[in-house]
């Protein structure tokens, strides 16, 4: 069973999260890096669980309007 909190979530200004990583034991330099190339490109960090990432990706992240980068 994972932990409650197991997803890092990338989130822009504006409030809309737009990327999504599982930190799983047996991926975790590939999460490092998907979190490292999600702070490059502005993003702020959350680490939630895994539903409520998913939730929250899917409830209009993918799809921002803002326009802002970030």
């Amino acid at each position: 069973m994972m932990a409650e909190a197991d997803c890092y979530l990338g989130v822009k200004r504006c409030g809309c999260a737009v990327a999504i990583v599982v930190d799983t034991p047996e991926h975790q330099k590939e999460v490092r890096k998907s979190v490292a190339e999600f702070m490059r490109g502005g993003l702020v960090i959350e680490r939630v669980t895994r539903d409520d990432g998913v939730d929250r990706l899917l409830r209009g992240g993918r799809h921002c309007t803002h326009g802002q980068a970030g």
